[in-house]
């Protein structure tokens, strides 16, 4: 009897075999087996190889558990050393030629007296001195040897005794010709004036005007009169006088 049961079993292995293997082997046995029949904790860390479980496999929830808050922001580093002084570039092309230099009048000793602006009749030679005064002159001849062309040596004052803002009329030259405080012929050493540009000529009543022979009272009027300024002396001349390049 005993050996009847032995057979029924090992028939029943044989069967049961046969069918694992029909079936696909243990590619289909995994299909078979599911969540649901997979009891709580049956799986332990043990029974996971290592690097089975990636971060793909994790719930979103729980990666987000998993990151690390923000460490904060270290002190800035020190600045580093300059670096080596690079090499020289290349040579550019030369520039375009600049206008011509100015020149200037000197005198037959040499000396400088201003920056050359033109040149006339008789014959007559301009400059304009640092002073900011429009001078002409004879070039060649020895006499006369003064400005020429200058205005009315004269200044107005509204306030008595020569006192505050000097006032000139034009006299048909030019702002910068020099007004000369002279008794009579311009000699080197005389005071210069000269006038300078305003929106508009003032006219108004005048209580004293300057002249080469000193301060005069008055209660007279003028019109069409511009501010002046001091503007140095009558330079000191020895003709002829020549043009120069000034450097």
């Amino acid at each position: 009897m005993f050996r009847t049961k032995g057979r029924i079993a090992l028939a029943l292995s044989v069967a049961v075999g046969a069918i694992f293997v029909a079936a696909g082997g243990p590619a289909t046995a995994g299909k078979l087996v599911t969540k649901n029949q997979v009891a709580p904790s049956a799986i332990t860390t043990k029974a996971l190889a290592d690097g089975a479980v990636t971060a793909d496999k994790l719930s979103k929830s729980l990666r987000k558990s998993l990151k690390g808050t923000s460490g904060a922001n270290g002190a800035p580093g020190a600045s580093g050393t300059n670096g080596a002084n690079g090499a020289s570039g290349a040579k550019g092309d030369t520039g375009a030629r600049g206008p011509a230099g100015a020149f200037n009048v000197v005198d037959a000793s040499g000396k400088v007296l201003g920056q050359y602006t033109g040149y006339g009749s008789s014959p007559q030679i301009t400059f304009f001195t640092s002073d900011g005064v429009f001078f002409t002159y004879d070039s060649l001849y020895p006499s006369p040897n003064y400005p020429l062309n200058t205005p009315s040596g004269q200044v107005y004052f509204k306030a008595a005794g020569c006192t505050g803002q000097g006032y000139a009329t034009l006299g048909g030259y030019p702002f910068q010709a020099p007004i000369i405080m002279s008794s009579g012929t311009p000699a080197a050493g005389d005071k210069v004036y000269v006038m300078t540009p305003a929106p508009t000529p003032e006219s108004f009543s005048y209580l004293s005007y300057r002249t080469g022979s000193g301060c005069t009272s008055s209660s007279s009027s003028v019109s069409n009169a511009y501010p002046v300024r001091e503007a140095g002396v009558v330079p000191s001349v020895l003709k002829p006088l020549t043009i120069v390049p000034s450097t």
